[in-house]
């Protein structure tokens, strides 16, 4: 017998060691370039941009020019197309937060000091009570004008960030309709570089990019305005003022998964215990949660795991990555980067693990179905 031989489970090890400093470095890249992404967010977060409205608007733009035969007419096309979208979103985005910020000032500024004084022939027990009361409301008075000033103050930074939206709006357009240009060249290139093969896969992965963020915008549009409607049918019934901004606002915050319509919930409640009472505010509060519960939780997982195919755990954790990364934009852009990234690494040999793991498909041949037309 040879007791030089080694032991059957002594083989493993070695083989394990490889794989686990692989993680270790892509972690550690994973690491470096979110870093790298945040100290260069002025710049980074308006190429993203760009590539996202080229990816979005592509199918538009190759439509007008094979129905037109110019391309001209297509990059003009395409140009007013992007130009009319994010103008409407920003200018909805500014006007909403402006007339919030100016009713939450004005409601803050008109609540009462609720410091009665007692009634001198009140006995012990009586005027006791009326101190009771009186802490009480002058607690919720505090309170309600702590949440006054958070919303106003959530409003005000929604201005400045239309009002910084607008001021990029124009590089990001100019450089997104470049984009859309020069793809075809690129393509020539891909293959006198790489071959034809590699021409051919990447239009594919990028036809496939821009039908799931196309399928991701639409969700969102969809949901967003089903969210918008039922909000305002709630609220209308108790007198709630501002219903249309708070319609319009739940529209378009439903465009940030998961957190957007929390937001969008939370603002009308406040509003409605500022310039109504304690107890319809509470009944506010109760209906938008249902609502959002009901959408968040069983209507949206449904609809979009069936249209975007990225696991919901991922979406929100990429909210709050690419929130830290790049900022309102980033958590307006989390998930069709993750799209873009599963898309790209399903085609990488090496990463393919990676892109199943972000998809919400649990087998390899599940990820070719959704990755590719």
């Amino acid at each position: 017998m040879d007791h030089r031989r080694p032991f059957p489970h002594a083989n493993p090890a070695p083989r394990s060691a490889p794989r686990v400093l692989i993680g270790l470095q892509i972690a550690a890249l994973v690491i470096l370039i979110g870093w790298a992404l945040h100290a260069t967010a002025t710049v980074s977060a308006l190429i993203l941009s760009a590539l996202f409205l080229a990816i979005l608007v592509a199918p538009f733009h190759r439509w007008t020019i094979a129905k037109t035969g110019h391309r001209w007419i297509g990059h003009v096309s395409a140009f007013l197309l992007i130009l009319v979208v994010l103008l409407v979103f920003a200018a909805c985005l500014f006007f909403a937060a402006q007339r919030i910020a100016a009713e939450f000032s004005s409601a803050a500024e008109m609540l009462p000091g609720l410091d009665p004084g007692s009634d001198p022939s009140a006995g012990d027990s009586v005027r006791a009570l009326e101190r009771m009361f009186s802490n009480a409301n002058q607690a919720v008075s505090q309170i309600a004008t702590r949440m006054a000033e958070f919303a106003s103050g959530i409003a005000l930074t929604g201005i400045e960030y239309a009002a910084a939206t607008l001021s990029g709006l124009v590089v990001a357009i100019f450089l997104a309709l470049l984009v859309l240009i020069d793809a075809p060249r690129w393509r020539a290139r891909i293959a006198s570089v790489f071959g034809t093969g590699a021409a051919d896969e990447t239009g594919d992965a990028v036809a496939v990019m821009s039908r799931d963020v196309l399928r991701f915008v639409a969700v969102r549009a969809a949901l967003g305005a089903v969210t918008a409607v039922l909000y305002m049918l709630w609220l209308w019934p108790f007198g709630v003022g501002l219903i249309f901004v708070w319609g319009a606002l739940t529209f378009l915050l439903n465009f940030i998964p998961n957190l957007g319509s929390i937001v969008a919930g939370i603002l009308p409640t406040i509003y409605a215990l500022l310039t109504k009472d304690f107890g319809t505010a509470i009944i506010v509060a109760a209906g938008l949660t249902v609502i959002e519960q009901v959408i968040g939780n069983y209507v949206d997982p449904r609809v979009q795991g069936h249209e975007v195919s990225i696991s919901p755990v991922v979406i929100f954790v990429g909210l709050l990555v690419f929130g830290w990364v790049w900022g309102l934009l980033g958590a307006l852009l989390s998930t069709p980067v993750l799209i873009v990234t599963t898309i790209a690494c399903s085609r990488i040999g090496r990463l393919r693990p990676v892109s199943l793991m972000l998809s919400n498909v649990t087998s390899y041949d599940e990820l070719d179905k959704v990755t590719r037309l």
